[in-house]
Formats: C-alpha cells, structure tokens, sequence
C-alpha cells in the first residue's frame, strides 16, 4: 500500500512539474489520490500545489485543495503556492488559494495559532506581500491586470496581520497567591496561581523584513494603501522592536537606505514612541539632508 501511495504521489509531483494537465485529470478521476495530494515534495521542497500554481492551472490547484492539498506550504526559498502565480501575475489562482488560507486560519484557531507562530511561514507571508509590488512584469502584460487587485491585497494583509498578532506576548498579569486553608506547617507553601509561562521575545515584524531588504516600493505602497483595517493595521506595527531591541528604522540605518528611512519616517506619526538607539551615521544623514 505504501508502495502504491509513494508512486502515485511521485507521479503526480512529476505531472505538476511538467504541467501535465491529461494525465493528473485521469490521476485524480482513477480515485487513487486520497489525502495529502502535495506530499512529495522535490529538492527544492517545491510540491505539485506550487507547480500548478505556477502553471496558472486554477481548477487544478482547486482540486488538490480539496483533496487536502496544504495552502501553507514553504517552498526552501521561502515561497508560499500563492507566491509562485502572484510572480506570474495570475490573480484568479493567487485569489482562490488566498481565501483557502483565511478560511483555514479562521475555522481552526488551533492549527492557526501554530502555524502563524512559525517563523518560515511568516517570512513566506512577508515575502508574498513583497511580491505583489515588487514582482517583475510579466510577460503579455498588456492583456494582464498590471497590478494586484484590492482583494488580493486585503487578503494577504490580513494573513500578515494575523501573524503579527499572533506574535504578540500576553498581556502583564500580576501573581497572585491562594492561601493553603491547612494548618501552617514549615513544609507548606502558598500555591501560586495565574502565572503565564515567560512570554518568547517578540520578533520582527513584516517592516523589519522589507527594511532589511531595502524593498522600498513595497514599503512605500504599503505605507500609502487604502485597504482599510489590513493595511492600517500593519502600519501600527512600524515600532515595534525585535529580540534585538531595533525598530524597522534601525535597521534601514544599519542597511544604509536613506529611502526606507524616508518611507518609515512619514508613516503618520507612528515612529514617534521608537527611542532610537542607532545612530545613522553621517553618510546616510547627509543623503537624508540633500
């Protein structure tokens, strides 16, 4: 039974590279693809989801999301299925694998919880964000919709944001004690409860990974977006600091980009709590200054 799981799997890993869109339809119709169609994954840790998706084959990639197919995937370069066909500017696919993944995180809070506390699966949705502004042209872009549509954009800004906040620590909650009713004795000691487990170091957020990567149009478009909550809900983030205590500002300074310093400076007032412990240094101030 493994034998034939492992072949059928493999096989269709190999028709989704070669987009071979016969011979996965009578894959598929034999009944042999059961659960977890994208379980084989290639060197890359590219899986036959990613490939369809690459290949523009919605009704496919349909297909194996229902068969369980894992919307979630992180290819080794950091790839989501989603950011494979958003580099081809093939918005239907990007659309309907986009509302797979906010469907899943909002009828699982479990598996949700996990999955956006994983530090490859949020770089994969920074990187999906970057990508919808700073992917090249396509091909026969003419015929093409240039630029992500507004639903698009709203989807993976509410994929982001949820993350974020998912990586938020738990508010301060002072100890408090319950006193043992039993006779005081030496050995027995009060009980203590209401105590929450030390919170893990806040990370960086999506503005520490676009400003580590100087991917200035994606900051400046998702510093000027009009998508509503999403998009104003990433812009609360831009002071946040990471586990080595530097905003996004610093480590545009430290990347010397006197661009993102611009873009992260004129979000709203926003960087205006950040205590600036790097200095940018006189070449960066001077470009600033010119």
């Amino acid at each position: 039974a493994y034998d034939v799981y492992r072949f059928v799997n493999e096989y269709l890993l190999f028709a989704s590279i070669q987009n071979d869109v016969v011979g996965t339809r009578k894959l598929l119709a034999s009944g042999l693809v059961t659960s977890a169609p994208d379980a084989v994954k290639d060197q890359n840790k590219f899986r036959s989801v990613h490939f369809f998706a690459l290949h523009e084959q919605p009704p496919l990639v349909t297909e194996l999301l229902d068969l369980g197919a894992d919307a979630f995937r992180v290819a080794a370069s950091g790839d989501l299925p989603a950011t494979t066909c958003a580099t081809q500017r093939d918005w239907a696919t990007a659309g309907l694998l986009l509302e797979k993944m906010e469907r899943q995180v909002a009828t699982d809070a479990t598996r949700a919880a996990k999955l956006l506390r994983s530090e490859a699966v949020r770089r994969a949705l920074y990187q999906l964000l970057a990508v919808l502004y700073e992917a090249p042209a396509a091909a026969g872009e003419s015929s093409r919709a240039p630029a992500p549509p507004d639903g698009v954009l709203g989807a993976v800004a509410r994929l982001v944001g949820r993350a974020e906040a998912t990586g938020d620590p738990p508010p301060f909650e002072p100890i408090t004690y319950e006193d043992d009713p039993r006779p005081f004795e030496p050995t027995h000691r009060n009980r203590i409860k209401n105590v929450r487990p030390p919170a893990p170091p806040p990370r960086g957020t999506v503005w520490h990974f676009l400003a580590q990567r100087r991917l200035v149009g994606a900051a400046q478009h998702l510093a000027t977006a009009e998508l509503g909550g999403p998009a104003a809900k990433l812009r609360t983030y831009v002071d946040r600091l990471d586990e080595f205590g530097r905003s996004a500002l610093d480590v545009a300074a430290a990347s010397g980009s006197p661009e993102m310093i611009r873009v992260l400076l004129g979000i709203g007032g926003a960087l205006a709590k950040v205590r600036h412990r790097c200095e940018v240094g006189p070449r960066v101030l001077a470009e600033l200054d010119a």
